[in-house]
Formats: structure tokens, C-alpha cells, sequence
């Protein structure tokens, strides 16, 4: 993909621009290029650096694989977007030599970076499976403890506090949850969520979300 130039009408140049203060050179990649061309998308590898010392210019180049591209962006009233095959993008950046030599550098290095992604989106695959596997065996734990929390409330509304917390020894003391003010406190929420029978299964399930994830109140 490239872009009209504002300075040699008729020419196309690769987007590029100046690192803000503080921005890394990946970072400032991508907002020249949404800027320039509407072109959103995520860095994949560096493709090299040239440092100019008659302009005092450093440049970073990279390679990145688009996600989106945007009708109206910043600069579309006075720059075009095209994308063009590689061979003719290179025969369009013949007048520019450093651009042309980045260019032929990604075809060198486009199977390399292709595998690499490749590689990197099963990673990403695997890590979103083992994220999936995750909030359900979370959902599982939240929904055994709802439960219960519903017979520890109804035995707190049919016996009181105290049988309430004698309940809880006898069935969960020994279990993963062994700390008794962590039960009293249970207890006493549960209490309060009994006071409102409208809003008591929200005020339960709003007990389960405030302990940490994976935390059981009992061996499942």
C-alpha cells in the first residue's frame, strides 16, 4: 500500500512521519499510517533501518498485516491510498532508492515473516482456548458456589445466624476454605442478602463475583 506524495506531485511514497515525544518507533508506525493512508493494523517485524546523516534523519521500516482501512481519514482530502501488486509498488518507488530497497527486503523475507505469523496466531489460538477453558471451569466453580450459597441462606432464614455458621462447619470447615472468619464473613453477607427477598439471588451471585477467581468453597 501506498500513498500519493504532497511534496512530488504524481509520485507515491511509503506513509512515514516524525516519533512524537515519548513514542516507541512501532507505535509511531501505526498512527502515521492510520493518519496518512486510514489503514489500521499491527507490526510484525522490523524490515531494518536506515540512518540519513545529511538529513540527520533515522528511520525505522516494518512490516505490518492489516486489520482495517477507513474511508475518511486524516489526510484523505489531500493524499490518495493504492495498493498495489509488489512489482509494480517497487516500479512506483524507483525514485526512491531506500524505500524501493526496503521493499525488496520484505521480498525476501515474506515467507520468513508469513511462517512467523503463522506461528504467532497458533499461539494466539492456544492461548485464547486455554482463556476459554479458564471462564468455564470459572462459570462451573461460580455456579457450585451460588448453590451453595442458597442452602447457607436458607438455612440462615429458617435457624438464624448461629445454625447458619454451624452449618457451614460441619459441611465446609475441612475443606478448601478452612479459615473461619472467611466463613463468618460469608455468613454474615448471606445474612444480609436474606433481608431482601427481591433482590436476594442478585446479592448472592454478587458475594460469588467479589471473591477471587477460582476460589471454591468447596472441593469440587
Amino acid at each position: 500500500m501506498l500513498i500519493s506524495s504532497t511534496g512530488s506531485p504524481g509520485k507515491w511514497i511509503l506513509p512515514a512521519g516524525t516519533m512524537e515525544l515519548g513514542e516507541k518507533p512501532t507505535d509511531a508506525a501505526v498512527r502515521e499510517t492510520e493518519e496518512e493512508a486510514g489503514v489500521t493494523g499491527k507490526v510484525l517485524c522490523s524490515l531494518g533501518e536506515v540512518n540519513d546523516t545529511s538529513k540527520k534523519v533515522h528511520t525505522h521500516f516494518y512490516a505490518m498485516e492489516v486489520d482495517d482501512h477507513q474511508l475518511l481519514y486524516m489526510e484523505h482530502q489531500f493524499r490518495e491510498r493504492e495498493w498495489f501488486p509488489l512489482k509494480s509498488a517497487l516500479e512506483e518507488l524507483a525514485w526512491r532508492p531506500m524505500s524501493q530497497n526496503i521493499l525488496m527486503t520484505y521480498l525476501d523475507r515474506r515467507l520468513e515473516i508469513r511462517r512467523n505469523r503463522l506461528k504467532q496466531m497458533k499461539r494466539e489460538r492456544k492461548a485464547q482456548k486455554k482463556m476459554l477453558k479458564a471462564e468455564k471451569k470459572y462459570k462451573e466453580i461460580s455456579k457450585k458456589n451460588f448453590g451453595y450459597l442458597k442452602q447457607i441462606a436458607e438455612v440462615h432464614e429458617e435457624k438464624g445466624e448461629i445454625s447458619a455458621k454451624a452449618y457451614v462447619n460441619k459441611k465446609f470447615a475441612k475443606n478448601e476454605q478452612n479459615n473461619p472468619m472467611f466463613w463468618d464473613n460469608v455468613v454474615n453477607r448471606v445474612g444480609v442478602c436474606n433481608e431482601d427477598i427481591s433482590t436476594k439471588d442478585q446479592c448472592l451471585l454478587n458475594i460469588v463475583e467479589s471473591f477471587p477467581s477460582g476460589t471454591k468453597f468447596s472441593k469440587l
